[in-house]
């Protein structure tokens, strides 16, 4: 079907009819952002006018990546308008660089901010309606995310991710009523200290939703029992301080290694609300009890195309171009790479997600990897999903419970009886545990379940491609040292999962060689 800026046709009105609202939504998503690209700078280069329609869109106009952009995105911190969207641009977001350890800076037009204010609300619409309540729009909404002070420069604002992009203009109604903790504590940059001080000041608020990064919930919680240890023993139901806390709200990272543990702590009332925001842009939301998936927000102003990993090439994205597809093209069980356009100007951009459709009407996936997050290092394909999922297994079976993991590769060493690589896991657990860990048992334990969820892993160890894991436990505090060494403690920093190469394993090493000797 041909996507046009100009009017639909009566037949076309009646097959994006038949096709549902999201295959319209995403039309009239199209229909708008175009002309406003064919004003900028990058559309004028790229040849894109008012009147493209998407047929030529998708042959012609090339996929982006950040370092493609980012020369248009520097001209726009120094004032020149029209560079990837009308106007001048005031507003620019930080990403948290998980990946690769590279931040980007990505523009937060007038119209973008829109399109967060829209997406938030819509989230937590979902939510209402999936639970069959409103109850949490009575009380307030705790964000632990990473809201930065704002900086300035040339009349220009520098912000953190997409929780301090949302604070930047909320609703008038959202900002007097539901957001927490405020500017004053957000702006904490030490996040000890702000966890600490977040915590003090939650207790005196009717909080009815916690939203944040599971690993950070996590780090809150912890804060909130340390408020009471000097009076009291540590809380085991957190919702015992907040009567109409009924949601966590969570995202950036699987809450699978976390979920019993936040469970444990929250108590059976609460409930879990997952979405997929980033500070390119708020993506998808939970919106059913029933299935899994998240629920691709169609209407919000942002345009989708999907890549289909069997045609990515990254280091040649603009030959993948006529390969991605819209909205209306996607089937079930194929992993595609996402692509965005967006009112902040960015074009066919290459967002580096890997996602899959579970249905397409409604549009549900799941999140399977980053573009560059999976083990491939022996071309083994082990996704994020793969390796969180056997790692969280053993947690559950042994009630321990996960702090952070990272997958590193050992490479064949000549000098060695082994005949092949192997994976090396660092693994830290939360004390105390009733169950000694011991990392013999969880190797084999990993080995066993990882040979189950993937195919080609099996036929690797199978054929003695693959040795089995090693397990290093670490003491507690281990992966804390290494996120501060690289100022990633806090916000909405992830510890990176895997790397293709030792770098993080040998820092990893030499910290925990600090902690043994008690240093």
């Amino acid at each position: 079907m041909a996507f046009r800026a100009s009017l639909l046709t009566a037949k076309e009105q009646r097959r994006l009819k038949k096709q549902g609202t999201e295959i319209q939504d995403q039309h009239s998503t199209f229909a708008t952002l175009i002309p406003q690209l064919a004003q900028t700078a990058y559309g004028r280069t790229h040849q894109i006018t008012a009147q493209l329609d998407y047929p030529s869109f998708q042959e012609n106009i090339p996929l982006s990546s950040y370092e493609q952009i980012e020369p248009y995105v520097q001209k726009m911190i120094e004032g020149s308008p029209d560079e990837l969207w009308p106007g001048n641009c005031r507003f620019f977001g930080i990403t948290p660089g998980t990946s690769n350890n590279k931040t980007k800076t990505i523009p937060v037009t007038e119209e973008m901010l829109q399109h967060f204010q829209t997406a938030e609300l819509q989230s937590l619409l979902y939510y209402t309606v999936r639970t069959g309540h409103a109850g949490i729009f009575k009380g307030q909404h705790l964000h632990l995310g990473g809201i930065n002070p704002v900086t300035s420069r040339n009349n220009v604002a520098f912000t953190g991710d997409f929780c301090a992009i949302t604070e930047l203009a909320p609703p008038e109604w959202m900002s007097k009523n539901l957001h927490e903790p405020g500017l004053s504590v957000s702006q904490i940059t030490d996040w000890d200290q702000k966890l600490e001080t977040m915590a003090s000041h939650a207790l005196g608020k009717d909080l009815s939703l916690i939203n944040g990064i599971p690993n950070w919930i996590s780090f809150f919680f912890e804060a909130i029992n340390e408020q009471f240890v000097a009076d009291t023993s540590p809380i085991d139901d957190i919702s015992s301080l907040w009567p109409n806390l009924e949601c966590i709200c969570h995202h950036g990272i699987p809450i699978s290694p976390y979920l019993q543990e936040l469970s444990t702590k929250t108590g059976k009332t609460i409930h879990f609300h997952e979405t997929y925001p980033t500070t390119e842009g708020f993506i998808a939301a939970q919106d059913s009890q029933r299935t899994d998936g998240l629920r691709l927000m169609c209407d919000t102003g942002i345009f989708y195309e999907f890549l289909p990993v069997t045609r990515m090439d990254r280091t040649n994205l603009a030959s993948c171009a006529p390969y991605a597809i819209p909205l209306s093209e996607v089937t079930t069980d194929v992993d595609y790479a996402l692509i965005l356009t967006t009112p902040a100007g960015l074009c066919r951009y290459f967002l580096g997600d890997i996602i899959r459709f579970l249905s397409t009407k409604p549009p549900r996936f799941i999140h399977i990897d980053r573009a560059d997050g999976m083990a491939n290092a022996f071309q083994e394909g082990l996704t994020t999903k793969d390796i969180t999922g056997a790692i969280t297994t053993i947690c559950n079976i042994r009630n321990w419970t996960l702090a952070e993991f990272h997958l590193a590769p050992v490479f064949k060493n000549e000098n060695s009886l082994r005949i092949a690589g192997r994976h090396e896991w660092w693994v830290e657990l939360k004390p105390p545990s009733k169950i000694t860990p011991i990392s013999e048992e969880i190797e084999r334990t990993l080995d066993t379940d990882l040979r189950k969820i993937n195919p080609v892993y099996n036929t690797k160890r199978t054929q003695n491609r693959l040795d089995s894991p090693l397990v290093r436990l670490v003491m507690p505090g281990v992966f804390k040292t290494w996120m501060k060494r690289h100022n990633k403690w806090g916000g909405q920093n992830k510890m990176p999962r895997t790397s293709a190469d030792r770098q993080i394993a040998d820092e990893l090493m030499e910290i925990a060689g600090f902690f043994k000797n008690g240093k």
